[in-house]
This record gives structure tokens, C-alpha cells and sequence, in this order.
């Protein structure tokens, strides 16, 4: 049950307070099992507790593998107590089970219809395998869960305008899960780009290498492998941020593909308004400085390393940092502790009622998915 914020206050009379101390930690106890914190003050001749009533915004997860862990890892390690992971689901009941004692959720399936029919599960987290986005997502949105989607949203432009369109005909909160948007970094570049800090934008950059290229989610086109929709979609992501979502006028792509026919290596222009460029380039063989930049006509802000979830900035008005918290928890991907940033997001978009984020909206998913096609249409790959 999803309790009202609010608080009740209520006087313990002085028989309560007579009772032997096992009894009243019962009560306390009862209290506690119900969701709620107590503070204890003195309050005239007889003693007050206030019951502070949390608004538990109760997740699910779909699929227990990498990045739902450190999903789940950076939601608890935020200590926000509002928030708390309920159910898990995976295509292997055992893996389902561990994934569940691992982060102490209650229950735990091998279906993601039963995740999606679960009474006690408010808002899903799916970070299933790209292929598996759309199916998955539907159950999700049928069984009346807002969703949290991991990126990309789908493997094409059609999945994703149908998804956006199921979720907005159901009227439950939707949301493609880049977290980039989400981070301190971002946040304060954003807000530096609106001061027009850096005088008229020309020019955004970005590189991600990384040595993918025999990964199976990368590399197989069945499970929608291809590194653009796997590590591209941060730099096609960055481009469109950092020019407020417009649609570029004119890409130029250039690219190789592997033996199923997906994209391995990849490097584009896009062209925008103004005479304004925005350029990135991919790979999967090579380590690459993974570095993003956005130019104006008084200076550059660079992104550090990794720029999909950088600890800060170079700018010319001054630096900004903001180092991802220390953890003994075991996180597979770099700074991982900032998804709290989305997963926080989307549970205040949940508490207001709101359908789709401020911060992360369905038209830039559109956009985002529409320039995707096309980069991916230019080298020839067959994304239906």
C-alpha cells in the first residue's frame, strides 16, 4: 500500500507509558512494520510521539543482470528510505532469487508477466537485453506499472513510437532511462549553457571507445546489438542535448559493419541551424578518450572521462566537480552511483502525478530514436 505523505500526531497517555517496556516496543515495532519513523519529545505533562507517514514509492526490476544491479546498488546506497526495491523478475527463477537476496526483495519471479500483475510494485525498472525492450515494456504499461526503460527505449523507431504511444493511451508515467541528463555534471553544464556562459554554441564533440566488439549484446544483431544503440546513443544524446533537441538539418555517416550486419565502428556529422555542428565518433576495437566538448564563441566546456556520467568539467568561467560517492558495493560499470539521480527523478515524476519527465520527455526519446534510424539506415543495417 502507498501511504499519504503527512504526519499524525498523537499523545501517549501516561497509562501507555506505565506499561512494561515489552509492550511498548511492541507498539513502536508495530509502527515501524507499517512504514513509518517515530520521533520522541517532551510535550507537556505527558510525552508526544509524531509519526512521520513515508510515501514509499515501491519498484520492481526486470532482469537481474549488470545494470539492474547497479541500478538497485545506487537507489539503496542513496539512503533515500522513500524508495525501496519490493520485486524482481528474470527469465531464470534462480537468477531471480538471488538478485532478490541480494538487495532483500521480498518477491521474486520468472516472469515478467507476474512482475507486471504484482499488487505491491508501483513503478518497474526494466533493464532487460535491447531485444527485449518492447515485449517486456508492454507487460509492464498492460499491467498498469509506470515505467523506468533502460536505454535505448527499442531497437527502432517504430517500437519506440509505439511503446511512447501505448504508454500515453494507458496514462501511466513512462521514461527512457538515460541517466546522463540526470547527473550534477550535466545539470550544471546545462545551466552554464543557458547563462550563455560560452556566447553562441558552433561545435559539439564526443568519442566512445571502448573494446566491445565480441560482446554478444554488442555484436549479435538478434539480441539488438550494434554500438549505436549500445554506447552511440550517449554521443547522438549529448549532440541533441547540447543543441536543445533540435532536429539536425543534414548527418553524414560513415561506418563498419560485422559479419550479422551491425555496426562496429562509426563516425557522423550532423548539421544544425545556424551552421552549427555537432560530430561524434564510435568504436568498438579501440579505447578511445571518451571525452565530450561543447564550443562557443568564448570558450569550450569539456566533459571529463567518461562523459556519459562525468565527475565534472573544464569550462572558462571555472570547473566544476562533483566525485561519485565512495561505496563497498560492488558496481559493474563506471560511476554507477549516479543512476540514484533517474531512479530519485522518476519517483518524484510518480508522487506529482506527472506521465512523463520534465527532464527526460518522450519527444527527446522520439528524436533520439529517429536520428538513431537514420545514422543506422545511412550504413546500410536493416533495423526493422
Amino acid at each position: 500500500m502507498c501511504l499519504g505523505q503527512g504526519y499524525v500526531h498523537f499523545r501517549v497517555t501516561k497509562i501507555l507509558l506505565c506499561l512494561p517496556a515489552v509492550f511498548r516496543n511492541f507498539f513502536l515495532l508495530l509502527c515501524f512494520s507499517h512504514s513509518v519513523s517515530l520521533e520522541a519529545s517532551a510535550f507537556g505533562p505527558a510525552r508526544t510521539y509524531r509519526l512521520a507517514i513515508m510515501s514509499l514509492t515501491r519498484w520492481g526490476v526486470a532482469g537481474c543482470g549488470k545494470i539492474s544491479s547497479d541500478f538497485v546498488n545506487a537507489l539503496q546506497q542513496s539512503g533515500d528510505e522513500e524508495n525501496v526495491v519490493v520485486s524482481v523478475a528474470a527469465r531464470s527463477l534462480d537468477s531471480a532469487k538471488q538478485f532478490a537476496e541480494k538487495f532483500q526483495a521480498k518477491n521474486f519471479y520468472d516472469s515478467y508477466k507476474a512482475l507486471a500483475d504484482d499488487p505491491d510494485v508501483d513503478i518497474v525498472y526494466v533493464g532487460v537485453i535491447n531485444s527485449c525492450h518492447l515485449s517486456v515494456g508492454r507487460q509492464m504499461l498492460a499491467g498498469g506499472k509506470a515505467v523506468v526503460m533502460e536505454k535505448p527505449l527499442t531497437v527502432n523507431l517504430t517500437q519506440t513510437r509505439d511503446l511512447i504511444a501505448e504508454a500515453k493511451a494507458s496514462n501511466i508515467f513512462f521514461m527512457e532511462a538515460l541517466w546522463s541528463r540526470f547527473t550534477p555534471t550535466y545539470k550544471e553544464a546545462r545551466a552554464r549553457l543557458n547563462r550563455n556562459e560560452l556566447g553562441d554554441v558552433t561545435h559539439a564533440f564526443a568519442t566512445f571507445g571502448v573494446k566491445i566488439e565480441s560482446v554478444p549484446r554488442v555484436s549479435q544483431k538478434e539480441l539488438g546489438g550494434g554500438c549505436v544503440l549500445d554506447i552511440g546513443i550517449y554521443a547522438i544524446h549529448f549532440i541533441l542535448w547540447v543543441f536543445n533537441e533540435e532536429k539536425p538539418l543534414e548527418i553524414k555517416t560513415i561506418g563498419k559493419l560485422n559479419d550479422q550486419g551491425v555496426e562496429m565502428e562509426v563516425t557522423a556529422v550532423m548539421k544544425f541551424s545556424n551552421n552549427r555542428f555537432g560530430t561524434f565518433i564510435l568504436s568498438t576495437s579501440t579505447n578511445l578518450p571518451n571525452e565530450a566538448s561543447v564550443t562557443g564563441t568564448n570558450g569550450t566546456i569539456k566533459l571529463k572521462a567518461p562523459f556519459w556520467c562525468s565527475e565534472g568539467f573544464t569550462s572558462p568561467t571555472g570547473d566544476f566537480s562533483c566525485i561519485a560517492e565512495p561505496s563497498d558495493r560492488k558496481y559493474f560499470f563506471d560511476n554507477s552511483q549516479f543512476l540514484k539521480y533517474e531512479a530519485l527523478h522518476a519517483a518524484s515524476c510518480l508522487k506529482q502525478g506527472l506521465k512523463e519527465s520534465p527532464v527526460m520527455p518522450h519527444s527527446s526519446s522520439l528524436l533520439l530514436a529517429e536520428v538513431i534510424e537514420e545514422i543506422r539506415s545511412q550504413l546500410g543495417v536493416k533495423t526493422a
